[in-house]
């Protein structure tokens, strides 16, 4: 008998929209290019997409202050 696979949660996609003006602000100060800019948010949520699974927040901070540390 095989043990079950654990299903990743589902990633919520309004974090994109949620996060998506201050990272960018973020990259436009340090990147200087507006075009750069989004080519790394865009990096940043496919990435955070991928590690989706992974993410667990620490127990001290809200679930709204470990999203932003961990997008950042």
């Amino acid at each position: 008998m095989s043990v079950p696979t654990p299903v990743a949660p589902a990633y919520d996609f309004s974090l994109c929209a949620k996060y998506r003006p201050v990272m960018l602000a973020h990259a436009t100060k340090l990147s200087g290019s507006p075009a750069a800019a989004e080519d790394i948010v865009q990096d940043a949520f496919v990435r955070a997409w991928k590690a989706w699974p992974r993410f667990a927040p620490r127990s001290d901070l809200t679930l709204e202050h470990a999203l932003r540390a961990w997008l950042h």
